[in-house]
């Protein structure tokens, strides 16, 4: 997860994919947040802009080698939400993710598991079961969120279905008859809503694994969401882990 996580900060945060031509990855250069690429309220000078858009580039190396992975992933964090809070208007959920995950796994044993230097090792269980009632609290805002009529009715979705939002052939096969947008807005609720408990509940954690995975791969294909998909795949190994149930006997 350590590994994951880290890795995806740095392809969002830098022009690694630069070459792919995404859309959403155009304000990471030289890197995202950098002063001078986008509209900003910013209450830091430029200088302190771009001094933390590098140390949360090398903070976020760091943590994913595994090299004072703790102190590491704490500064990813914090830098990266420094630099997030000088362009208010340009938030997005998946950088936000990315960066409370980081300071979270810093907080856990992920720091002392396949690492260059190792941290002492703790608590695992307490850490697996944080990083679970972090996803959780996702899915469980996120289903809350969509209980609206605007969206319920399937009214949200409709204004998100054109190029570069919902699209492809799934999604257009899907707006071509009236009564399956507002379904498919229920269901997304629903399983958002119910992810959560299952997730959590030992008996039903392999089904809701499945679910999730799947979920997460049919939101790829049709709504696109950055890569706030693949981060929560990463998210989802801390209910593989079955560490806990050794521990906690």
């Amino acid at each position: 997860m350590r590994i994951g996580i880290g890795s995806l900060i740095l392809l969002r945060t830098t022009p690694l994919l630069a070459a792919f031509d995404i859309s959403w990855l155009r304000g990471a250069s030289p890197l995202l947040g950098w002063p001078g690429s986008g509209f900003s309220l910013a209450f830091l000078g430029a200088t302190t802009i771009q001094a933390l858009c590098v140390v949360r580039t090398l903070s976020a190396l760091l943590f994913t080698l595994g090299l004072w992975a703790r102190p590491a992933g704490l500064i990813c964090g914090a830098s990266g939400f420094l630099v997030a809070a000088q362009y208010p208007l340009g938030f997005f959920f998946t950088i936000h993710l990315l960066y409370q995950a980081a300071i979270l796994l810093a907080c856990t044993d992920a720091v002392s598991q396949v690492a260059l230097r190792p941290a002492r090792a703790t608590q695992a269980a307490g850490g697996v079961w944080l990083m679970r009632a972090f996803v959780a609290s996702i899915y469980f805002w996120a289903g809350i969120f969509k209980l609206r009529p605007d969206w319920l009715d399937g009214r949200a979705l409709a204004l998100f279905h054109y190029p570069g939002a919902i699209s492809g052939w799934l999604a257009d096969a899907l707006f071509s008859v009236p009564s399956l947008p507002p379904l498919a807005a229920k269901v997304v609720a629903a399983i958002e809503l119910g992810l959560g408990p299952l997730l959590l509940w030992a008996k039903s954690r392999r089904f809701a694994l499945l679910l999730a995975y799947g979920f997460h791969a049919l939101l790829e294909l049709t709504a696109h969401p950055d890569m706030l998909g693949l981060g929560m795949m990463v998210l989802l190994l801390a209910f593989v882990s079955e560490a806990p149930r050794r521990q906690l006997r």
